[in-house]
């Protein structure tokens, strides 16, 4: 492949990451906030929410990974 088709499909694979993960930043924030707040968080939901963006960053990885 030719330089501008390999950029141009990296690019649009790192905004199907983004948007993919955009959905988790809103809750991602709040969390952040009330740690900072001091007041108390579910550890377990945390984990879980940042478990879910590491699996969706992977899974958009993988392809590329794959190529190597």
């Amino acid at each position: 492949m030719t330089n501008t088709v390999e950029n141009n499909l990296l690019i649009a694979n790192h905004l199907k990451l983004y948007e993919s993960i955009s959905e988790y930043i809103p809750n991602l924030l709040k969390q952040a906030q009330l740690i900072m707040l001091g007041e108390p968080i579910s550890e377990e939901n945390l984990l879980i929410l940042i478990n879910k963006v590491n699996l969706t960053i992977l899974s958009h990885s993988a392809p590329s990974m794959m190529e190597i």
